[in-house]
């Protein structure tokens, strides 16, 4: 169950940036922030590289993990 909502956390936080991307693209290109649009292309590619490396029988990996990326997604979604 803890590996299963660690994948959880991380496709949250994946969606969160999905959605920080949405919005910026949405805007006039020339008032896009290309630099954040970068920066949040890239932790997407390291959230799925983490998630494809999670090891579902490291418990102390699963739970880091799990709560990195819930307080990461709170950060991403506050306000």
């Amino acid at each position: 169950m803890s590996y299963e909502a660690a994948i959880e956390a991380i496709n949250g936080v994946v969606g969160a940036y999905s959605a920080l991307i949405a919005r910026e693209e949405e805007k006039p290109e020339a008032a896009r922030d290309e630099a954040a649009l970068a920066e949040w292309d890239r932790l997407c590619g390291e959230c799925q590289k983490v998630r494809e490396q999670l090891d579902p029988q490291d418990d102390a990996r699963v739970h880091e993990i799990r709560a990195r990326f819930a307080r990461t997604y709170r950060e991403l979604t506050a306000g």
